[in-house]
């Protein structure tokens, strides 16, 4: 993917079920820094409620630190999203 900032992130992605695992990737952001990436996407059955996680590394995967936590709802056919 690329970002509004420059930066590029590619990344391989699996499906199993409702959940969606990003592989863990590499992001080059706009200074030419490289950083480890992984997410994971999980949606109900229903499809009405999902939750999202993003992670990144400058340890080689040592620790990860959070990028983005997201939950979200469908009510209506609209959706509804929300930054914990």
């Amino acid at each position: 993917a690329f970002q509004s900032d420059g930066s590029v992130t590619p990344s391989t992605v699996t499906v199993s079920g409702n959940t969606w695992t990003g592989s863990e990737s590499t992001r080059t952001d706009p200074s030419g820094k490289v950083h480890d990436m992984r997410f994971l996407e999980s949606y109900s059955p229903d499809g009405s409620k999902w939750t999202a996680k993003s992670e990144y590394s400058d340890d080689g995967g040592k620790t990860w630190e959070t990028v983005y936590e997201l939950t979200g709802t469908r009510s209506d056919g609209s959706a509804k999203e929300s930054k914990d």
